[in-house]
């Protein structure tokens, strides 16, 4: 009844035209119905979801160590980065391949388009790819709020860096996120920042990401584009993330900017051991203090040519290491060996060295500034009144909460397909 006189004493200078029905709807009446979906979606996530108190410190206490790999089913190894040990996850993915095969086999006898094809349910995770990226950035508000606290350029820089080592361990995984559509949004908050992506583009697929303080003064503002791909050989996915992210510093007007970042390698897809690397490179500038970072993974990585002759080589895959210069267009991949050679024909000047294993420590001019065990990624918490497009919302993701896969694989079929009919 309260809702009704509400309704009844909306005034008409704030109308707003709604769906396809023709009717003209009070601006009232639109927050009445959003609020009344947005409570009936939040009782459901109230149930599948434990929302925990945010922790705003990364350091382990007395006693506790980090578990990050562990909790996802990896064990770090000496020959690889990553061994994956979930066997019936493992199973299940290669029998995708047999999967696509009659499927395509089908389409084909039917004259359907291959592209229609939708990957099985049970090779994902029940969330989407906008809230795996936000996962990402776990460790991400700590390190802000330091580098927003040290105003020296080359510190600053060298914390962005530890933010950058140490979040590498939140991307391995082997279950499939869902793919976003278009418009599709996620929010959360982590410590005093808050989080929001958006699906900008489906075909190339480009998330925006934004990050930003409403509570602390002078707070770094995160905002950047990010576009996935993966090739597929016999035996081996290889996932490229492009784009950019910027890191804004409002005391000193100043960005950092991250343009180039790692590669991951899944290797055993069909056969053999499953397992995750890094390898090429990461490189950020702060082209106003001309500081210019590359970072090279698993420098000592062999050709398919040469590791038919000898698998060993003489780092771990997980090894890499990095120089912060002023030189934008200095090759450090090709020249790491000769760094001093070319210091003095090139007049470059080399600020820092940094060297390690992205499972392990991060070490800076010989002092050891970050160890997997030592620090923990903050909690992501989810908003209580997200927006009507959050990936959250999605019909096949709630089914697959449920552990209805049937009604799963139905309705993300439904989304798949109206994703690609959508002409606009």
């Amino acid at each position: 009844e309260e809702e009704k006189a509400k309704l009844q004493e909306a005034t008409h200078d704030k109308l707003m035209l709604a769906g396809k029905d023709g009717q003209i709807h009070h601006v009232a009446e639109i927050d009445y119905i959003i609020n009344d979906v947005l409570k009936h979606q939040n009782n459901v996530f109230k149930i599948k979801r434990d929302r925990e108190d945010v922790k705003e410190s990364i350091v382990c206490g007395e006693g506790q160590v980090n578990r990050e790999f562990e909790l996802k089913e990896f064990e770090i190894a000496e020959k690889s980065a990553l061994v994956y040990l979930n066997e019936e996850n493992i199973r299940n993915q290669r029998g995708v391949v047999l999967f696509l095969a009659k499927k395509i086999g089908v389409n084909l006898l039917t004259g359907k388009s291959i592209m229609n094809v939708s990957l099985p349910i049970k090779i994902f995770e029940p969330r989407s790819m906008l809230e795996k990226i936000a996962c990402e950035y776990r460790f991400t508000p700590h390190y802000l709020n330091s580098a927003m606290e040290e105003t020296e350029p080359l510190e600053r820089m060298k914390l962005i860096l530890r933010c950058l080592i140490s979040s590498l361990q939140l991307d391995p995984q082997m279950l499939k996120p869902f793919n976003p559509v278009l418009g599709e949004t996620f929010q959360c908050t982590i410590g005093d920042y808050e989080i929001a992506l958006e699906q900008i583009s489906h075909h190339p697929p480009i998330s925006a990401i934004q990050i930003w303080s409403e509570t602390l003064e002078n707070a770094p503002q995160l905002d950047g584009q990010l576009e996935y791909e993966a090739d597929t050989g016999l035996s081996t996915i290889t996932g490229y993330k492009h784009g950019h992210i910027k890191i804004y510093f409002p005391d000193t007007k100043g960005t950092i900017k991250i343009t180039t970042f790692p590669v991951g390698e899944i290797h055993g897809l069909m056969k053999g051991s499953r397992t995750f690397d890094f390898m090429q490179t990461l490189k950020v500038s702060d082209e106003d203090n001309n500081l210019y970072t590359t970072v090279v993974f698993n420098p000592d990585r062999k050709g398919w040519f040469k590791r038919m002759f000898s698998s060993s080589q003489k780092t771990n895959h997980d090894y890499f290491e990095g120089i912060i210069t002023n030189s934008k267009d200095f090759d450090y991949k090709t020249n790491r060996d000769d760094v001093e050679k070319m210091k003095k024909k090139h007049k470059i000047e080399v600020f820092s060295k940094l060297e390690g294993n992205w499972t392990n420590s991060l070490t800076i001019d010989g002092e050891v500034v970050w160890e997997y065990e030592k620090y923990k990624p903050m909690k992501l918490k989810y908003i209580n009144n997200p927006l009507p497009s959050d990936g959250r919302f999605r019909t096949d993701l709630i089914a697959l909460l449920n552990n209805d896969y049937s009604k799963a694989q139905e309705q993300k079929d439904v989304l798949e397909d109206i994703q690609r009919n959508d002409k606009n």
